[in-house]
């Protein structure tokens, strides 16, 4: 991809992760490291891709899970495409060539030592809580 990630968030935690009935949003919770108390929420609308991995293997592993750092990065053109194919978007190749959304997306990542989270988006908004 030719732009950079951009930083929202360093060092928190991934507190809970939840999707509209319509499926169209997602909204992701964070804590603080400090004293886990809420610090921000994202909300991440019209959806178009949404991946998820957790390496939890103890029954006591679960949200909340550490992040080291929250990016978001700007996709044009041919860029979402090529991303959603990283992403293994199962609808490309499927009756559907390419995905070029209307205008720009996004993509947020975070990462941290349990946990991924990959959404693809038209819009976002990153509140502090």
């Amino acid at each position: 991809m030719s732009q950079t990630s951009n930083q929202l968030l360093t060092d928190v935690n991934l507190a809970r992760i939840g999707l509209s009935d319509d499926g169209r949003t997602a909204t992701v919770e964070f804590l603080t490291m400090e004293n886990g108390s809420p610090c921000a929420q994202l909300v991440a609308s019209e959806l178009i891709a949404f991946n998820y991995h957790n390496a939890f293997t103890d029954d006591d592993d679960a949200l909340p899970a550490y992040v080291g750092e929250v990016t978001w990065m700007e996709l044009r053109g041919k860029e979402s495409d090529s991303a959603l194919l990283r992403m293994g978007y199962g609808f490309l190749g499927h009756g559907v060539k390419t995905l070029v959304p209307k205008t720009r997306c996004f993509l947020i990542h975070a990462e941290g030592g349990e946990v991924t989270l990959d959404i693809i988006c038209g819009e976002y908004l990153l509140q502090s809580v």
